[in-house]
């Protein structure tokens, strides 16, 4: 019971805190323009097409897809053992 005193009266304090301290980041000259300048830059790049990026899940579905694996260098068999030595051949 005692925590959840201290909980919520540190909460409103931080509250507080951090209220006057963005209170008196607003009073500084041009920060309000930067800050549209660079929400005007990030909704650009929303808007703006992306490149494909090619991901991790992606290779593991172009490898289920067909009938190979990524092979190392030097791997005849592409497979290696959970300490990445090449697995045993028979």
């Amino acid at each position: 019971m005692m925590a959840v005193g201290w909980g919520s009266g540190a909460a409103v304090a931080m509250r507080i805190l951090l209220t006057l301290f963005a209170v008196a980041l607003l009073q500084l000259p041009y920060l309000k323009l930067l800050g549209a300048v660079l929400l005007l830059w990030i909704g650009v790049q929303l808007l703006l097409p992306r490149k494909a990026k090619r991901t991790s899940m992606d290779m593991k579905i172009c490898c289920r897809d067909k009938d190979h694996t990524h092979r190392r260098p030097g791997d005849e068999r592409g497979q290696r053992n959970r300490s990445g030595r090449r697995a045993a051949t028979a």
